[in-house]
């Protein structure tokens, strides 16, 4: 139970953090987020939402409403990276001309870009909620 607890708990202030980081680069360094920025965010915000409702109300299993928004955010944010990284790969016009998806934007850590934070975080988050799984009525609610 209290390894359920530890990793609900990380992973809503994964969540929390990315959701403040975002909102920062956005609104206060201006990088205005590009089309596969924005499903990444998508795919981020609920889990605010979501893993701290579970969190705070001690609901354990959220596993199968949580692991499909950091699945898609983990498939948005390595075709961002593919784009970014790997010269002529872009086989989807999914980016509007106002924003290129392809313009890499430094994250403020050196070689590390947004994107690539992106990854990071909704990687440990999928990891993370297949801890917070447990036994069959193990966990103490449900939703």
């Amino acid at each position: 139970m209290r390894k359920q607890k530890i990793c609900l708990y990380v992973s809503w202030l994964l969540s929390a953090l990315a959701f403040i980081g975002s909102i920062y680069y956005s609104e206060i360094k201006h990088y205005y987020p590009c089309t596969l920025c924005w499903y990444q965010r998508i795919s981020l915000y609920p889990l605010v939402i979501i893993l701290g409702v579970a969190f705070f109300k001690q609901v354990y299993d959220v596993f199968a409403y949580a692991i499909a928004f950091p699945a898609f955010g983990l498939f948005f944010s390595m075709y961002h990276i593919a784009i970014q990284q790997i010269k002529g790969f872009a086989p989807l016009h999914l980016c509007s001309s106002f924003i290129s998806c392809s313009a890499i934007l430094d994250a403020g850590l050196g070689f590390i870009t947004i994107p690539m934070l992106s990854f990071a975080t909704n990687l440990a988050i999928f990891i993370l909620l297949f801890y917070t799984r447990g036994d069959n009525g193990s966990s103490k609610n449900t939703i």
